[in-house]
């Protein structure tokens, strides 16, 4: 597999002139080495050259990881613990509106495995991105929040939850190549039986997401944020639980001042 070159900063990397940031130095930085495989991954010159920009990595940890991913994972789970006991709840009373987000989902899957099959590793992480965000739209508009405040809705904010725990539980197989400890991480707040922590069975069930969490299954300890009102029970965006730091814009220009040759 040949790939084109990766820049840094609108310039070569090089090590004997000290611009760029090499394994030996990733690790005083502080940044986790998940984020790291993230970006590489996130940014890989596949089809052209492609350039590591510090500002562009803040950018890509702060909305990807923290505000899309991060806060796709922790919602559910958390609305699951507080509000059904850490339960799956009953998730066969389907409306057309689930219908039509899993299929979104599988659509976008199929893409991911064709891309991982291909080796296409940037466009496949792009497309796990794209079933967050998918997400997030998801429980923005059902607003399972807001359900569960009557007594005539609770069991449709359970089958909306149950869903995007399912689909939190997914992102954990399909970040397993590019975030390994998150992936654990996921794993372990999902409590995934560990026969499902692979592709191999939603390979054998012709590339399509596969039920996970069952009615009844126990998630295990989440990662709490700030449930409290306004926040959780408006669906306003919540502060990501610590899985993800953010780099702030001081970082940014620390991390520029130490990786150049000024």
């Amino acid at each position: 597999l040949l790939l084109d070159y990766l820049n840094y900063e609108g310039k070569k990397f090089s090590k004997s002139r000290s611009v760029g940031v090499f394994g030996d130095n990733a690790r005083e930085t502080g940044i986790a080495s998940n984020i790291w495989r993230f970006y590489l991954a996130y940014i890989r010159p596949e089809n052209q050259d492609s350039t590591f920009s510090w500002e562009d990595f803040a950018t890509k940890n702060n909305s990807e990881l923290l505000n899309n991913l991060g806060n796709f994972i922790n919602r559910p789970l958390n609305f699951l613990a507080k509000f059904f006991s850490s339960v799956i709840p009953n998730m066969t009373n389907m409306q057309p509106d689930d219908v039509t987000f899993l299929a979104r989902v599988n659509g976008i899957l199929k893409k991911y495995l064709t891309c991982m099959e291909h080796c296409q590793l940037r466009d496949g992480l792009r497309h796990l991105l794209s079933i967050s965000h998918l997400g997030n739209g998801y429980l923005q508009t059902q607003k399972p929040w807001v359900l569960f405040k009557s007594v005539d809705t609770v069991e449709r904010a359970g089958v909306v939850t149950g869903i995007a725990c399912n689909i939190a539980a997914l992102l954990g197989v399909l970040l397993r190549p590019f975030m390994p400890s998150f992936s654990d991480e996921i794993f372990k707040q999902c409590n995934v039986p560990p026969r499902l922590r692979n592709l191999i069975p939603i390979v054998r069930n012709d590339g399509y997401t596969i039920c996970f969490l069952p009615q009844g299954h126990r998630i295990g300890e989440v990662s709490y944020v700030d449930t409290t009102p306004p926040h959780f029970l408006t669906g306003l965006p919540i502060v990501p639980a610590p899985l993800f730091k953010r780099i702030e814009p001081e970082d940014v220009k620390r991390f520029q001042k130490m990786y150049s040759s000024e």
